[in-house]
């Protein structure tokens, strides 16, 4: 879920690119981007913090991909 959809913000298409960069996070790193043992624990997450980078999660990924993942 994106930050502003938890923070009942306007959803425009920036909501449905968070969207497409974790689940290429997901698809690329084999981990999800944001995690915690609880819904709440996951939303807090992406509200407070910036995911792994890549690289860190899968070093094979080339270095030119790698930034595309960062929260604007």
């Amino acid at each position: 879920m994106a930050p502003e959809q938890i923070t009942n913000g306007a959803i425009t298409p920036a909501t449905d690119i968070f969207a497409v960069g974790c689940l290429l996070y997901e698809l690329l790193a084999y981990h999800k981007p944001f995690e915690g043992e609880t819904v709440h624990g996951v939303l807090y997450q992406v509200l407070t913090t910036d995911p792994k980078p890549l690289r860190t999660m899968a070093p094979s990924i080339p270095r030119r991909s790698s930034g595309s993942s960062a929260k604007p």
